[in-house]
């Protein structure tokens, strides 16, 4: 009986082989264990006891290897929506149809909103009329070809109307496809 593999090692088919000699051992019907030799059968559940026991430690070992491995991961994520939010230029996200689903705090100061009214907004909105064709044509580029596109488009900030209106920006925007 093979004891001495480690979690790493353990595979899916080897587990599943293991499994399988462990259940015909114990799915022995009455009469056969009643054939048995006592010392026999006291052996062999001393050994199906064994390998249960380092399964169940293996299982261990996997379950605090994936928990780090989430620990891991939330930090990563972390770090990078910390990079992403204080990016010093603007980064959205947008749908096919250029609706807005996430920008950091620099994209929001430059469309002149608060980032939680920009979420399903289209980018369209804050461009000037005559670059609306060039975006939506830079949009499907940028679902149709690999690689990054890139287009130059003005950009009208929307302000409160208390104050006069900001200038329109230029601004190179750049696309690809995650």
């Amino acid at each position: 009986m093979d004891t001495g593999t480690s979690s790493a090692s353990a595979t899916p088919t080897h587990l599943l082989s293991k499994a399988k000699r462990l259940a015909l051992l114990s799915s022995a019907s009455t009469a056969e264990l009643q054939e048995m030799d006592p010392e026999q059968l006291v052996a062999q559940l001393l050994e199906q006891r064994h390998e249960l026991q380092v399964h169940q430690i293996e299982l261990e070992l996997q379950n605090e290897s994936l928990a780090q491995a989430n620990l891991d991961l939330e930090q990563a994520r972390q770090h990078y929506t910390e990079l992403f939010e204080h990016a010093p230029v603007g980064y959205l996200t947008l749908d096919q149809a250029g609706m807005i689903a996430l920008c950091n705090l620099q994209a929001a100061r430059q469309l002149g909103m608060d980032r939680s009214r920009l979420g399903g907004r289209r980018f369209s909105a804050f461009l000037s009329r005559n670059d609306a064709s060039s975006f939506a044509l830079f949009l499907r580029r940028v679902f149709t070809t690999p690689g990054p596109q890139r287009v130059e488009l003005q950009v009208q900030p929307h302000t409160p109307p208390q104050t006069p209106d900001a200038p329109a920006q230029f601004l190179q925007v750049d696309g690809e496809l995650m």
